[in-house]
C-alpha cells in the first residue's frame, strides 16, 4: 500500500513539474519567434545566430554563446550573451506579432556581456562608421608614422545600450555605454525620430551627443611616437600643425588656428574627447554625407571638445587649391543666401572644386539630365553619386561632354 502510494505521489510530482513548466516554456517560445522576428525585419546586412535561449519571471531574454556573420565565415563579433530587458514577463505574450507590425514597449535595453571583434572595421561599418587608417597617419608627426598602429585593434568588450520609446511620437530615446580595454570607454545618447521605419524608410538620428574616456588606443600610439622621439608638447606641436594644416588645405579648406593646434596638443596627452550635433529635423542621417564638409557646423551645430577644449569654429574660411574666377566667388557667396532654387555653375574644375559635396543637375550635349551629388572632379572627369532604389552609385561623365550644370538647392 505504501509503495503504491509513493509511487502515485512520484507521478504526481513529475505530471505537476510538466503543468508547471508548460507557461514557462509557452513564454521561452514566444521570446525566440519575437527574437527571430527581429532578426528579419531589422536586418543586420548578416546573420544573427545563437546556441540556446533562456527567459526569468521577470521578462528578460538570454541569449548565449551569440555571433553576428556578414558574407564570410568568419564572425563580425562574438559575445558570451545578449541580454534583452522588457519590464515585464507579459510583454513577451504576442511580441512577434508586435515587432512585425513594429509595437514597442515603452522601455527595452539590450546588454552585449564579453564580446570580442577582429573586424572592427568591418564592424563598424555597420553601424555607418567609415574608418580610413591612411588618415589617422596625418594626426601624427611623419617621423612617428613607422611606429603607430593604423589598423584597428582586436578587441573585447561590453556594450549596453537603453531604449526609451514614445509610440505615439514615433520616438526612441537611446542611451549607450561601451567599454573596451583595447579601445576606449564611450557614454551617449541620441534620438532615433521615425523609430517605426527604421530599417524600412524614413527613419533619422537627431541630438547626438557622445564622449569618450580612456582612449587606450591612442594613447599608446601616442606613447610610441613619444618614446623613440623625446618631444617636448610645444615640439610636437610645432611638427604635428602644419601636417595638420597641409591635409585640410589638399582638400581646399583651412583650419582654424584653434583647431588645428587643440588638435594637437589632444594627441599629445589623449584623456577625453566629446561631441554633439543636431541633424535638421526631416533630414536622414546618411543625406549629411553629401553636404560640402564647411557647411556641416553650421547645419548640424557641431560641436566638439578634445581634452575639454571646445573647438569653436573648425574652418576658418573655403580655401581652394586652384584660382577659382570671380563668378565662381560670387556663387559661393550666393549659396549662402536663399534666393533660388537653382544656381548655375561654370562648366569647368575650378568652379567644380567650390562646390564638392553639392546636389548637382547635370545637362549633356545629347539633352540627357542627371541629378547627383559632386562626389570627384579632376581636369577632364566629374564624378556624380546617385541615389536609387535604396542603393547608390557613383559615375563618371566627361567635361567635354557637359552642356550645362546647376547647383540645387536642399528642400
Amino acid at each position: 500500500m505504501i509503495k503504491t502510494l509513493k509511487k502515485i505521489l512520484a507521478r504526481s510530482v513529475i505530471y505537476l513539474v510538466i503543468l508547471l513548466s508548460l507557461p514557462y516554456l509557452y513564454f521561452v517560445w514566444q521570446a525566440k519567434q519575437g527574437v527571430d522576428a527581429f532578426i528579419v525585419t531589422f536586418p543586420l546586412g548578416g546573420s544573427l545566430e545563437y546556441e540556446w535561449l533562456l527567459i526569468d519571471l521577470d521578462g528578460n531574454i538570454s541569449l548565449y554563446d551569440v555571433a553576428l556573420y556578414q558574407q564570410s565565415n568568419q564572425p563580425l563579433f562574438e559575445a558570451q550573451s545578449i541580454e534583452i530587458n522588457y519590464s515585464s514577463i507579459f510583454e513577451l505574450i504576442g511580441i512577434q506579432e508586435r515587432i512585425l507590425y513594429r509595437e514597442f514597449p515603452a522601455r527595452i535595453s539590450v546588454n552585449i556581456k564579453q564580446a570580442s571583434s577582429s573586424q572592427v572595421k568591418e564592424l563598424a561599418a555597420l553601424l555607418g562608421v567609415n574608418y580610413k587608417p591612411e588618415l589617422f597617419t596625418y594626426l601624427y608627426p611623419q617621423e612617428c608614422h613607422h611606429l603607430v598602429e593604423k589598423d584597428l585593434p582586436l578587441i573585447n568588450f561590453d556594450l549596453k545600450v537603453l531604449f526609451d520609446n514614445q509610440q505615439t511620437a514615433d520616438i526612441s530615446k537611446v542611451r549607450f555605454g561601451f567599454n573596451s580595454i583595447e579601445l576606449a570607454e564611450l557614454e551617449g545618447s541620441f534620438k532615433i525620430n521615425n523609430f517605426t521605419q527604421i530599417g524600412v524608410e524614413g527613419g533619422f538620428i537627431s541630438d547626438l551627443s557622445i564622449k569618450a574616456k580612456k582612449l587606450a588606443w591612442i594613447q599608446q600610439n601616442t606613447q610610441k611616437c613619444l618614446a623613440d622621439y623625446k618631444l617636448s608638447q610645444s615640439e610636437f606641436r610645432a611638427l604635428l600643425k602644419p601636417q595638420i594644416d597641409k591635409l585640410a588645405k589638399n582638400n581646399q579648406y583651412l583650419l582654424s588656428d584653434l583647431a588645428a593646434t587643440a588638435l594637437a596638443d589632444f594627441l599629445y596627452v589623449p584623456q577625453t574627447m566629446g561631441a554633439e550635433f543636431q541633424v535638421e529635423e526631416g533630414k536622414k542621417f546618411g543625406q549629411i554625407a553629401f553636404l560640402p564638409i564647411h557647411q556641416y557646423q553650421q547645419q548640424t551645430g557641431l560641436k566638439i571638445k578634445l581634452n575639454l577644449v571646445e573647438l569653436g569654429t573648425i574652418f576658418q574660411k573655403y580655401a581652394l587649391a586652384t584660382a577659382v574666377t570671380s563668378s565662381a566667388d560670387a556663387l559661393e557667396q550666393s549659396s549662402a543666401a536663399p534666393l533660388s532654387k537653382e544656381i548655375n555653375i561654370r562648366v569647368s574644375r575650378a568652379s567644380l572644386l567650390a562646390h564638392l559635396g553639392a546636389k548637382l543637375k547635370l545637362k549633356l550635349l545629347n539633352n540627357t539630365e542627371m541629378v547627383g551629388y559632386l562626389e570627384k572632379v579632376d581636369e577632364q572627369n566629374v564624378q556624380i553619386r546617385q541615389l536609387k532604389y535604396k542603393g547608390e552609385s557613383v559615375l563618371p561623365f566627361a567635361l567635354a561632354d557637359i552642356k550645362s550644370i546647376v547647383m540645387l538647392r536642399a528642400d
